[in-house]
């Protein structure tokens, strides 16, 4: 019995140690063994000890509870189990890096709850001990994130990132959660094409989608929405060939922006210049750029997103082919590092170097941005997880030194849990989401620049790329080496130096090392800021004197005010302090020379296309850049006009929204860059927050703003002027030679005008000779055309001398006037006097008409007449008395007459009255009985009057010898020279009929020579 069991406890000893042989110790003790041995802590019965408890589950810690990272404010706590045996003691010694932070007494069922303070990773490891004796240990790293310091104004923070949406394994709480611990809120994200239907889809689900977009707009997120397609879409040859094809894609594009409205900006496919290379493949991209800027004009576009192969010659073709226009921006991809190469960021800096050249080139007043950019910690690449944040870091700066807006870190999340691989390495946390170094080298990056304007650079040390910043109204350097095989020393004094990760760097021995890994240089005395834009400002007007050598040349005076801006700037460059008014006037001084620019241009001495001014503008702007830090720097007092700013923007902006068909595309773009100064200006300016920077920004930007509004209105104005000299507005006549008609002035132009007066009519009826201003308003412009007329001629030749219808006893002399005068006519009788010469005398008894008639046949037509050796007084002959006018009454006859005795006048048996008018053959019969017979000139018919029908019963007795008895043949003796009856009597007789109120016995009417 005694054997057996001795033998069952053998087998069980056995078994025992064959089950730690195979499952415990490779599981358990292996890695407690190697970390002890390490630590050189723990004897063979401790080791035994910890097997014991292990073995026997006395001791359990539950893994799955404890996360790999945690964020300041949450609590890290490890479950703990235990077996108790009965009067035994057990504690738990928990400890961070190896020192020891508490040791207290536990239950069976306990926790740990672990306090970090430093960021990064910490190694934490719990110790259970049981009477005096370690029987278990735990140990594991841990990932601490203290929460992102707000800063002043870091929601302008413009760095970015891109986030795989289609990632496997992805959790996106974790994602939100991480990227607001680094506060970026710009992510690149890709809405596929498959993944909401695809080419053949009726209709379109985005359920993928939905919740992640949810979880943008909650968190103030803004994405980046590549509208890409598979190739597969676009037939054999893989891109948009076809019409149907470009329709196919618009349609999914419009799908996506109407279901994401609150989505800005747009990225036209990725990296297309892989693809997309000759003329009629720019065509297609273009229509693309096009169309999706069509579906919703609010949107920004972004073009390009271009593989660094042959990027600026695609970026070049695609604004040449319309691009540039309907674009908000363009877009490329930069990765730059080098193996071998001792200088860092070559590459980098050449690939900048040469986009902001091309940014120019094309008229500037364009952002470009890089929506891919990053670096791989894959072994593969020689990089470790330390260097890539270093190297993200570093060109951060650099894409801020050449102006770039915005980034987008390639990429958030590793893609996959392989270090051999590059692809799956670029992520600023692992796989599991555990942060990587980078991830906190970013974090500090924002900490200390968002919210902070870039200044410039400075030269601290040969090989020492120094980057100033103004953050909160001070100075921050971030500096490091740019030899990776070298580092330098700097005096360690009047600074405090942080690492990367924001670690205060001791003084030990008074010397700053500057290695590759950037440093953070602060409490820096003011004058790196002078010494910065200095240097900067300088640096660019060399640029810009080297580019635009012969424009400028073009320019009277440029080069000298050039000249004298540098000569100041140099001096600043030696200052730790500088006045506000003079840096606003230095500011003012250097928009100037655009003005001047322009002004040059408008008379023609500056002979250069739009896109070529829009070029200069573009690069004096970017000099204007450190002017506008300089005023930022230097302001006290916030005396800003904002609302000057506004009136100005709105006004030029309501000149080109009123001229679409100029297609003002530069002076647009100005404008747009000049809003976004006005805006944060206004911005920052309705903040209640204080902060050692607003001051200067609110001055500066509202200055700024104001400066380039101006150039975008002058410029714009350019578009108006030669709009008006390619459509010249003219003035038409109906008629040009002389006249005597109304004349219509008309106005014509291929211009779209509006008259503004005049009845809004472009026609003025000219009644006389005169002249009329027209005013009409030509895109905005109100103008003035004057319309004159002097060919109109409606005044008849003036005849004097003689007056109508009167009659004249002896010759006349007519003279005629007129500026137009074509000719004179003379008729006596009825008859055309032959070679009467103008302005000569008339004489001659008879009926005259005088004509004047001038070159557009107005006339002037005198009739007179001319009686020779008239008689006034009656004559009495015989028992006659004659010479007798027509129509004259019985009263005037009396009065005339004068006669001493009394008397009466008979017609017959009828006594004539006093009103009664005398006719030939009256009798007049004196009361001693004495008759004569009554003669009236020319009144044959006995009817007191001389008209037409004496005249007939006249031209019937000359004619026809008609009889006539005494009495009649006396007054048709109307010249009364008693001689027999002919055809001067006949005229005379006319003249009287045609003057009736010719009274031979009493010429009022007649003008006597």
């Amino acid at each position: 019995m005694k054997y057996q069991i001795k033998k069952r406890y053998l087998f069980l000893c056995i078994l025992f140690f064959s089950i730690i042989m195979f499952f415990v110790i490779p599981n358990i003790i292996m890695p407690k063994i190697q970390f002890k041995v390490e630590k050189n802590m723990y004897t063979i019965y401790d080791l035994i000890q910890n097997i014991s408890a292990a073995v026997l589950n006395e001791v359990q810690v539950d893994e799955n509870q404890i996360k790999p990272y945690y964020l300041e404010g949450e609590k890290c706590t490890i479950p703990i189990k235990v077996k108790k045996q009965e009067q035994q003691t057990y504690y738990a010694i928990y400890k961070i890096d190896g020192v020891e932070k508490q040791k207290k007494e536990i239950a069976d069922i306990d926790k740990v709850e672990i306090t970090f303070e430093k960021e990064g990773e910490n190694d934490c490891e719990i110790e259970i001990v049981k009477n005096e004796q370690i029987i278990y240990t735990w140990n594991k790293k841990i990932m601490f994130i203290k929460k992102y310091q707000k800063q002043f104004l870091d929601e302008f923070n413009q760095n970015g990132i891109i986030i795989h949406l289609m990632l496997k394994n992805h959790d996106i709480d974790k994602k939100i959660q991480l990227l607001e611990n680094l506060n970026i809120k710009n992510v690149r994200v890709e809405v596929r094409w498959e993944n909401i239907g695809g080419l053949k889809a009726k209709q379109y689900h985005f359920a993928t989608y939905d919740f992640w977009f949810e979880k943008f707009k909650q968190h103030s997120i803004k994405p980046l929405i590549i509208l890409g397609a598979p190739n597969s879409y676009f037939g054999e040859d893989g891109k948009i060939s076809t019409q149907e094809e470009l329709d196919n894609y618009l349609k999914y594009a419009q799908a996506v922006i109407t279901q994401y409205p609150e989505v800005e900006n747009y990225e036209i496919f990725n990296e297309p210049n892989i693809r997309y290379k000759s003329e009629e493949d720019i065509k297609w991209y273009v229509e693309a750029v096009k169309g999706v800027k069509a579906i919703d004009k609010s949107k920004k576009i972004v073009g390009g997103a271009t593989v660094l192969t042959e990027s600026e010659k695609f970026l070049k073709e695609i604004s040449q082919k319309g691009a540039y226009a309907v674009a908000s921006k363009y877009s490329f991809h930069l990765y730059g590092w080098q193996k071998e190469n001792s200088i860092l960021n070559q590459k980098y800096n050449t690939y900048l170097t040469s986009h902001k050249k091309l940014q120019n080139q094309i008229g500037g007043f364009f952002p470009f941005d890089i929506t891919e950019t990053g670096f791989s910690s894959s072994l593969v690449e020689n990089i470790n997880e330390q260097e890539q944040g270093y190297y993200l870091v570093q060109q951060t700066n650099l894409r801020n030194e050449y102006g770039i807006q915005n980034s987008y870190i390639y990429n958030f999340r590793n893609t996959a849990n392989n270090q051999e691989n590059m692809e799956n390495n670029f992520g600023l946390v692992n796989y599991d989401y555990t942060p990587k170094p980078s991830y906190y080298a970013i974090k500090n990056y924002c900490e200390n620049t968002n919210g902070a304007e870039y200044i410039g650079k400075v030269e601290l040390a040969k090989e020492v790329e120094a980057h100033v910043y103004n953050k909160d109204g001070k100075p921050k350097i971030i500096v490091w080496t740019n030899n990776k095989h070298k580092s330098v020393q700097i005096p360690y004094e009047n600074f405090i130096a942080k690492d990367i990760y924001g670690k205060e760097i001791e003084n030990t021995n008074g010397m700053l090392t500057i290695k590759t890994a950037p440093s953070y240089l602060e409490e820096l005395d003011s004058k790196y800021f002078y010494q910065a834009i200095s240097k900067r400002t300088i640096e660019k007007y060399e640029e810009f004197e080297g580019s635009f050598e012969k424009e400028i040349k073009q320019v009277p005076n440029l080069s000298i005010k050039i000249q004298q801006l540098k000569q100041k700037m140099d001096e600043i460059g030696k200052l730790s302090t500088f006045d506000q008014t003079t840096a606003i006037q230095k500011m003012q001084e250097h928009y100037d020379l655009g003005n001047i620019m322009i002004q040059a241009y408008q008379e023609k001495q500056l002979d250069i296309e739009y896109v070529n001014l829009s070029s200069m503008l573009d690069m004096l702007n970017d000099i204007g850049n450190s002017f506008e830090n300089l005023v930022t720097v230097s302001a006290k007092t916030r005396n800003v006009n904002l609302e000057q700013t506004d009136q100005k923007i709105k006004e030029t902006e309501e000149l080109i929204k009123n001229n679409p068909d100029l297609e003002m595309v530069y002076p647009e773009k100005i404008l747009n860059i000049s809003k976004d100064y006005y805006e944060k200006s206004y911005y920052i300016n309705q903040l209640e927050e204080e902060n050692g920077i607003k001051t200067g920004l609110i001055v500066s930007k509202n200055l700024h703003s104001y400066l380039l509004t101006n150039w975008a209105n002058l410029f714009a104005n350019l578009y108006i002027d030669k709009y008006i000299q390619d459509n010249p507005v003219m003035i038409t006549y109906s008629q040009t030679n002389l006249t005597n008609q109304d004349v219509i002035a008309t106005i014509q132009t291929n211009a779209k005008i509006e008259v503004t007066n005049n009845e809004n009519s472009r026609e003025y009826t000219f009644k006389e000779n005169g002249i009329f201003a027209f005013e009409y308003v030509i895109k905005g412009r109100k103008l003035k055309i004057e319309a004159k007329v002097e060919n109109i001629d409606k005044t008849p030749p003036i005849i004097e001398g003689v007056e109508n219808n009167k009659v004249y006893i002896k010759k006349v002399l007519p003279k005629i006037s007129d500026p137009n005068l074509k000719k004179v006519e003379l008729f006596l009788n009825g008859q055309a006097v032959e070679n009467y010469q103008t302005n000569s005398e008339v004489k001659g008894e008879g009926e005259y008409q005088i004509t004047a008639i001038d070159k557009v046949d107005n006339r002037t037509t005198i009739y007179f007449y001319i009686i020779e050796n008239k008689q006034e007084d009656y004559k009495i002959e015989g028992n006659t008395i004659k010479n007798i006018a027509s129509s004259t009454k019985k009263t005037d006859f009396s009065e005339k007459l004068n006669l001493k005795v009394d008397y009466e006048i008979y017609r017959g048996d009828q006594k004539l009255e006093n009103g009664d008018v005398i006719a030939t053959g009256d009798i007049l019969e004196t009361k001693a009985k004495e008759k004569y017979t009554l003669i009236v000139v020319g009144d044959i018919n006995k009817d007191g009057e001389v008209n037409i029908k004496d005249i007939v019963k006249m031209r019937k007795y000359l004619l026809e010898r008609n009889t006539l008895d005494e009495v009649e043949v006396l007054a048709a003796d109307t010249n009364l020279d008693n001689d027999s009856i002919n055809i001067k009597d006949l005229v005379r007789m006319r003249i009287m009929a045609l003057t009736k109120d010719l009274i031979l016995t009493n010429y009022t009417n007649v003008i006597q020579m």
